[in-house]
C-alpha cells in the first residue's frame, strides 16, 4: 500500500468515528432534553434609554435543558408591548411610545416581533452564567453577551440577567443617533439600551 493510500484510508476511519461519535452524541443529548417553557406572565424584560426606562414582553420561549445546564434557547419577544414606565402624563407616554414603534426606531408595524436564540451558555461560578446568542432586531441579527444568574426549584428556572447594554445602531437603528444626526433634528438620544431580563420558565410535562 502506498503512503498516500494509507494516509487516505487513515483518514476516512477517523472520519467515520468523528461522524459516529456526534451522530452518538446527538441521539443522547435529544433523548435527555429537558424542555422549559417560559411563562411569559411572570417574565418581563425591562429597557433603559437615557432618562426614560420601560418594560416588554415575551410572546413565548423555550429552553433546552441537559443535566440542569441550559444548552439552547429560543424567545419571541412582543414588540408592540413596548411600554414607558416613568412617565406618569398619559399624553406624554403616549407620544413616546408611538415614537419608539414606529420606522424611526423598532418599526412594529414591519417588525412584530423580536427575536434571541441561545447558542452557548457558559458556567463563572455556582448559579452566575455567562449567555450567549443571537439577537434579531429589525431583521438584523447580531451577538450579544450578558451575565445571568440561573436556577432550578423543582419543576420550574429562573433566570435573572445583570443589565446590560447594546449599541442600536448595530441593528440599524440610527434615528437621533449623534454620528447619523440631520441638521433639522433638535436632540440626541444614546446609541445604548439597557436591558434586565427576568424569565421564569416551567419543565413541560
Amino acid at each position: 500500500m502506498s503512503k498516500i493510500r494509507f494516509i487516505n484510508t487513515i483518514s476516512s476511519i477517523v472520519i467515520s468515528f468523528s461522524l459516529i461519535f456526534l451522530a452518538n452524541n446527538n441521539i443522547f443529548a435529544q433523548k435527555d432534553t429537558v424542555l422549559y417553557t417560559v411563562d411569559t406572565s411572570k417574565s418581563i424584560i425591562y429597557w433603559k434609554c437615557d432618562a426614560h426606562n420601560g418594560s416588554v414582553i415575551l410572546k413565548e420561549g423555550i429552553l433546552k435543558v441537559y443535566e440542569n445546564k441550559i444548552y439552547d434557547g429560543n424567545f419571541v419577544i412582543l414588540m408592540d408591548s413596548l411600554h414607558d414606565i416613568e412617565i406618569d402624563y398619559e399624553l406624554m407616554r403616549k407620544t413616546l411610545e408611538n415614537t419608539l414603534k414606529s420606522n424611526f426606531f423598532f418599526d412594529t408595524k414591519h417588525y412584530p416581533y423580536s427575536y434571541f436564540d441561545i447558542y452557548y451558555v457558559k458556567n463563572l461560578h455556582d448559579k452566575k452564567y455567562s449567555v450567549e446568542g443571537d439577537l434579531q432586531l429589525l431583521g438584523i441579527k447580531n451577538c450579544i453577551r450578558f451575565p445571568a444568574t440561573i436556577h432550578f426549584i423543582n419543576d420550574t428556572l429562573k433566570a435573572v440577567t445583570d443589565t446590560f447594554s447594546i449599541d442600536r445602531t448595530k441593528w440599524g437603528i440610527f434615528s437621533y443617533s449623534k454620528d447619523f444626526v440631520h441638521p433639522d433634528q433638535k436632540f440626541i438620544v444614546s446609541d445604548s439600551i439597557k436591558f434586565q431580563i427576568n424569565i421564569t420558565a416551567v419543565k413541560k410535562k
